[in-house]
Formats: C-alpha cells, structure tokens, sequence
C-alpha cells in the first residue's frame, strides 16, 4: 500500500503552493473613515457652498450694522474731552464793539465762508449728532405741530454751539435754538439748514445785538443779525464742514466793517451762497 504525504497528491506530483493574486490590501475602517471625512472637509456641495456663502454675508452685515449703531450712539452721547470743556469757558474770538441790525461777519458771502450745500456728499447718519442742555430752550421740544429736531445738528456745528450756551448762561441769559437741521419745508433749496451746518438763536433776557457778538466770539465761521418782517428778528450761525476746532482763521473781520445783504428785503440767499 502506498503511503500519501501531506500536500502531496495520490500522484505524487506537488501542489500548486503560488500565493493568490487577490489585488490591493483592502483598507481598514478607521482609513476608509478618515478619508470619508477629509473628502466631506475639502469638497462641499453647490447647496453646501451656497449655505457657507450666505452664513458669511450674513455675519459680515451683521458686524457692520452693529458697529455703526454702536458709533452713532456713542456720538449721540459723548462727552467733550477735558480741554475741550476748559474752552467752552472762554471766546476764541474778541466780541466786536457792535453788530449792527442785518449785517453779517465776516463781510463775505456765506458760501465762500462756510461752504456750499453738497446733498451728494452729506449723510445724516454719518455727520449728525445730537445735542442736550436742560439751560436752552428748543422750539421743536415745545412745537407740536412740526417734525423738526432742533438738537440734531451737524457734528462741526456742536462745540460753538456749546460754547455759545456757556456765554450766554454765564450773563444769565437763556439761549433759543429756533432750528437747526432741517433737511425739509421753510427754507430754500441751497439752505445750509439742510446739512445742520446752520442754527438760528434767540435769547431770553439778552439784546439780539448782544447775541450776535456773542455768537461771533463763541467760534462760528459766518454770523448774520437778521431782522426782517417776514422771518422776525434772529441771529443765523452757520459752519465750514471739514473744520475741527471752530475757532476761526484769526483775522480780525470785525475791524473792516461788516457785510450787509444787496437790499433791506432781499432773501439772504442773494448776499450768500448756500445759505438761509
């Protein structure tokens, strides 16, 4: 009887002992399943990259509305600086010995003073601020039939504002603030109201005259004591737009006389461009 040897056929012919050629060695799972995630990391969908795009525009909008709110609130309530309320104690320019009815300092026109109205550069959230002092009377807090805000105004407007209150409620006076920004109605189509580059005062227990001189010592660019029939008796104030201490160019405009309109009934606009 013949003897059978392990792997050897009855025929006594070898085995085939080749390994199998079963292709590449097939990834384990923890490899499959990183490579799911990094392909879902580095590809996106149209609809996920459309998702991704909108959530950014919305976080950007969003950052942007809220710094502006933040910044407009922070003007609306700011204080001024410590060397700027030392200067509200004090004119910057000396009071003119006279400031005659229906005149204005300096004797040119309001446009070349204070500049022209540009509607096109001016924005109301941007250049306003608003402006609260329990010692002045504001015709729109008492007015109830108008929309206008008299303490809105623009920014290069605030600190002679602020420092003609101080003048005037140092000689126990009470400023009025007649108007300021009014964007529209009662004045003309190139009135600086319409930026708040220009505010109109009264006082109470103080001559307009003294008013006047007062308003030109407290730092405005262009004063005009207008005292007309069909608008009353008033000082009108107004401002360069760029100007960042409203102190003046220190000429002496008082000495060489005053400006006075081209006729005792003529609107303001015809003595000054972009004006009342």
């Amino acid at each position: 009887m013949s003897r059978v040897a392990y792997g050897v056929s009855r025929t006594s012919q070898p085995l085939n002992l080749e390994p199998l050629n079963l292709g590449p060695p097939t990834p384990s799972l923890t490899a499959r399943r990183g490579a799911l995630y990094n392909s879902r990391v580095i590809y996106f969908s149209r609809t996920q990259r459309r998702i991704l795009l909108g959530g950014c525009v919305s976080i950007l909008v969003t950052a942007f509305l809220v710094s502006r709110a933040v910044r407009c609130a922070r003007r609306a309530n700011r204080e001024p600086p410590a060397e700027t309320a030392a200067s509200l104690l004090r004119p910057v320019r000396p009071l003119p010995d006279r400031f005659p009815r229906n005149t204005h300092l300096p004797p040119l026109p309001e446009g070349r003073v204070s500049g022209s109205i540009d509607l096109g550069t001016f924005s109301p959230g941007r250049d306003l601020t608003y402006l609260e002092d329990e010692r002045v009377w504001w015709e729109s807090d008492s007015d109830t039939n108008d929309v206008e805000d008299d303490h809105s105004m623009h920014a290069s407007l605030e600190l002679p504002l602020r420092r003609l209150i101080e003048l005037v409620d140092r000689r126990g006076a009470r400023l009025k603030v007649q108007d300021a920004y009014r964007p529209t109605r009662i004045h003309n189509a190139r009135s600086l109201h319409k930026e708040g580059r220009a505010v109109d005062v009264t006082c109470e227990d103080m001559p307009l005259e003294e008013l006047a001189k007062l308003c030109w010592a407290a730092g405005f660019d262009w004063v005009y004591y207008e005292d007309r029939p069909a608008k009353g008796a008033h000082i009108h104030c107004s401002v360069r737009r760029d100007r960042n201490d409203p102190a003046g160019d220190g000429r002496d405009y008082a000495s060489g006389g005053f400006g006075r309109p081209s006729s005792a009934t003529s609107d303001l606009s015809s003595c000054s461009s972009g004006s009342e």
